[in-house]
């Protein structure tokens, strides 16, 4: 469900208690931002937050992700292939590519197996539904080293660390399901 959505249907002081409820299962920085920055980001249209109900108690945040647009600046000394790197489309002159972002996907301790993954998935079939509309074929998510396996698994190639957060930048590249671009 769109947090957007939650905000306009309840009372704002009602979705902040509710957000405070939330337990990422790691207690990390997923949860911080969910409780601290979530509301505000989404009113700035920073960002898109989508938030994973238990369908049973409509208070009870499963997870989220959230989604949005950052660019990304590819090295030339990347370990990407030659073909690989041109389906980034990434502009010659400036050596950025145009992405959307995975800013943040969590489940909280009380989620059933496999909610991160379907939380991922449903993120890129966003994704692709933008992709129709307005372009872009480049999702880019930052991870910490305990993710990667995770994220490659899902489809992600890696690309670099991120200079001084210490973190992996990781791409998936859209693609129709007869996989053409």
């Amino acid at each position: 469900m769109p947090l957007g959505q939650v905000i306009r249907s309840y009372d704002e002081d009602y979705v902040k208690n509710m957000l405070q409820s939330y337990h990422d299962c790691i207690g990390s920085d997923q949860e911080r931002f969910l409780k601290e920055n979530s509301i505000v980001m989404e009113k700035k249209d920073m960002c898109r937050t989508y938030l994973a109900i238990d369908k049973d108690d409509v208070t009870s945040i499963l997870g989220y992700v959230s989604i949005g647009l950052r660019c990304l600046s590819v090295p030339d000394e990347t370990s990407l292939s030659k073909s690989f790197s041109k389906r980034m489309n990434i502009d010659p002159d400036t050596k950025v590519a145009q992405s959307y972002l995975i800013g943040q996907l969590s489940r909280s301790k009380d989620a059933p197996p496999g909610l991160g993954r379907s939380i991922l998935t449903d993120a890129l079939n966003l994704f692709f539904s933008a992709k129709k509309i307005v372009g872009c074929r480049l999702v880019r998510v930052d991870c910490s080293d305990d993710l990667r396996e995770y994220y490659r698994d899902m489809g992600f190639n890696w690309v670099m660390r991120n200079k001084g957060k210490d973190l992996n930048q990781m791409v998936y590249i859209l693609s129709s399901p007869d996989g053409t671009v």
